[in-house]
C-alpha cells in the first residue's frame, strides 16, 4: 500500500479483510463490524501519516478488543481460548502481524511469546470467510472529514470538493505505479508554515520514476511535500531539527545544504562536497548543524550568521545551543571528548573508555549529559565534561541483524532508543536513571524524524 494512495481506495481494498480479522476475535458479525470502523476511522484521522496503514489498523482492532472484550457466542469455534490466546493467534497465524506493531500491545505481546497446551488446529482462513463483505466507507469517511485537522483530497468522488481544494488537487501531477494513480505530492516551497514531522524515501515501480524517486516531507499536520534538489541514493541522508523547522541534506550535486523553512534561508554546509557516509548532527535549538563525513572535511554551520567552521576531530557528536560543540578523535587506541567553544576555545577533554561510543550520541537538555549506544548495545549515559558514566547502563539485547542508536532527548529524563531492521521498527523510551523502559509509538519507520507530537 503506498503511502500518498487516497484513503477511499484504501478502504475498498482492506475492509473486508479487516472485518474477518475483527470477527476471528469476536466470533459476531455486528461486533466485528464495529471495531473494524473503530480501527478505520483511526487511521483515517492522521491519513497520510501511516507507512502501513494496513497493519496500523490490524494493531488497533486488537488493541480494542484486548480493551473492551466483546462477549463471544459458546459456539464459535474459538470460543474456548482466552481473548489474549485468541488475539495471539490471531495476530500470528491469520495476520502474521511483526513484533514491531504487537510490542505496541503489552498483551498481545506476552501472548504470542508464551507457550499454550496444544489446542485443536482451526482452519482461520475458512472460519474468516464467514465474515460478509461491510461498506462501511462513506461512515468512516464522514467522521474523518469531521474531525480531521486537514481535509483530505480525494481521488474518488472529488465533486464532493471545494472548489478551491479541487483546483489544489487538478494542479497535482499523478504518476501511476502498479495501475493504480498515486499523486505526486507538490515541491516544498522555500518556507512552510508549520514543523516537519519526519522525512522518507519514497517507494518507487522504477527507477526511472521521476519525480517519485524523491525525498518526501510530512509536516505536522500530514501535509507532503517532495524535496527535487536532495540526493535520492541509498546511502544519501536526511536531517530535521527536533523543532521541526530546519532541516539539512546533501543535494543532488553532492553538496550539504542547510535550510530554515521559517524564513527560507538556504546555506551551504561547509565549502565543497559532503563527500560518502555524510551525517548530520544539530543543536536542540536548530542554530548549529554539523556536517561529518568519512572522506572530506568537517564542518559546522551557524545558521544564523552562515560561518562554516572546519573541524579538525574524526566525528563531532554533539551541540549545544550556545554553539559548543562534542568531538571524538581517536589515536593509538585512544578516543578522546572533547568540548570547544564557538570562540574555539577546549572547554574540556577527557578520554572514553574502549567501546563506549558506537552510533553517535544525543546532548540532554541540561547540556551536560550524553545518551550514546555503546559497540555492545547497551544504552549509557556519560557526563559530556568527563566522559565518566552516569545513571544505569540498559542492555537494549537486539535481535540478530538488529541495529540500534539514540535519536533524542524526549524530555530531560527520557531517551528515545529506534532498534530496526529495514523491514520493522521498534521504539522505546528510557529513563537511563531509573531504568524504567515505554513503549514509544510511531507513525513512520525507518524515517528521519523531526517535531513530535
Amino acid at each position: 500500500m503506498g503511502k500518498n494512495d487516497d484513503l477511499s481506495a484504501f478502504l475498498a481494498d482492506h475492509t473486508d479483510h479487516l472485518a474477518r480479522t475483527a470477527y476471528l476475535l469476536t466470533g459476531d458479525h455486528g461486533a466485528a463490524r464495529e471495531l473494524t470502523v473503530r480501527a478505520l476511522i483511526t487511521v483515517g484521522k492522521r491519513w497520510p501519516r501511516w507507512y502501513r496503514p494496513e497493519d496500523i489498523a490490524l494493531r488497533e482492532i486488537l488493541r480494542d478488543y484486548l480493551t473492551t472484550r466483546p462477549p463471544v457466542p459458546e459456539d464459535f469455534p474459538l470460543s474456548g481460548r482466552s481473548p489474549s490466546e485468541r488475539a495471539a493467534l490471531v495476530a500470528r497465524s491469520y495476520c502474521g502481524l511483526p513484533d514491531a506493531v504487537t510490542v505496541e500491545i503489552p498483551e498481545l505481546f506476552a501472548a504470542l511469546h508464551q507457550e499454550y497446551e496444544q489446542a485443536d488446529e482451526v482452519d482461520l482462513a475458512a472460519l474468516a470467510a464467514a465474515q460478509p463483505p461491510v461498506d462501511v466507507a462513506d461512515e468512516v469517511l464522514r467522521a474523518v472529514r469531521g474531525n480531521r485537522r486537514r481535509r483530505i483530497a480525494l481521488t474518488v468522488g472529488a465533486s464532493a470538493l471545494s472548489a478551491g481544494v479541487l483546483a489544489a488537487a487538478v494542479a497535482v501531477e499523478v504518476v501511476m505505479v502498479a495501475g493504480r494513480t498515486w499523486p505526486t505530492p507538490a515541491a516544498m516551497p522555500a518556507t512552510l508554515s508549520e514543523p516537519v514531522a519526519y522525512a522518507y524515501r519514497s517507494l518507487c515501480e522504477k527507477e526511472t520514476d521521476i519525480p517519485c524517486l524523491q525525498w518526501r516531507l510530512i509536516t505536522v499536520s500530514g501535509k507532503e511535500w517532495r524535496v527535487p534538489d536532495a540526493a535520492y541514493g541509498d546511502e544519501s541522508t536526511f536531517h530535521i531539527t527536533l523543532d521541526g523547522t530546519r532541516v539539512a541534506y546533501v543535494d543532488t550535486g553532492g553538496r550539504a545544504v542547510a535550510r530554515d523553512l521559517t524564513t527560507g534561508v538556504r546555506r551551504p554546509v561547509g565549502s565543497g562536497l559532503a563527500g560518502e557516509g555524510a551525517f548530520f548532527v544539530s543543536s536542540r535549538n536548530g542554530r548549529y548543524i554539523g556536517l561529518n563525513s568519512t572522506t572530506e572535511s568537517r564542518f559546522m554551520l551557524d545558521l544564523t550568521t552562515g560561518v562554516s567552521t572546519p573541524l579538525l576531530s574524526d566525528e563531532l557528536i554533539a551541540i549545544d545551543d550556545q554553539g559548543t560543540r562534542f568531538e571524538t578523535a581517536t589515536e593509538g587506541g585512544t578516543t578522546t571528548l572533547t568540548a570547544e567553544d564557538v570562540a574555539e576555545e577546549t572547554r574540556s577533554s577527557a578520554p572514553l573508555a574502549p567501546g563506549q561510543l558506537d552510533s553517535g550520541a544525543v546532548l540532554a537538555p541540561d547540556g551536560h549529559t550524553l545518551a550514546v549506544v555503546s559497540k555492545d548495545r547497551t544504552l549509557i549515559t556519560i557526563d559530556a565534561t568527563t566522559g565518566k558514566p552516569t545513571g544505569n547502563p540498559i542492555d537494549l539485547n537486539p535481535a540478530t541483524g538488529e541495529k540500534a542508536y539514540a535519536d533524542r532527548w524526549l524530555n530531560g529524563e527520557e531517551v528515545l532508543v529506534r532498534i530496526w531492521t529495514k523491514e520493522n521498527e521498534r521504539c522505546l523510551a528510557i529513563n537511563p536513571i531509573t531504568g524504567a523502559i515505554r513503549i514509544h509509538r510511531l507513525d513512520m519507520i525507518n524515517a528521519f524524524l523531526g517535531k513530535l507530537d
